[in-house]
């Protein structure tokens, strides 16, 4: 949803979550799911 798109794009850029360059939209999908 746009709630949780939001988060993550914040977590992205304060830094907490560096995303790797392989798959980040993977990683980020299982940041949000840990997130929950």
């Amino acid at each position: 949803g746009e709630a949780l798109g939001a988060r993550s794009v914040v977590v992205i850029e304060d830094g907490l979550v560096p995303l790797p360059e392989q798959h980040p939209e993977e990683f980020a999908a299982a940041v949000l799911a840990a997130l929950g």
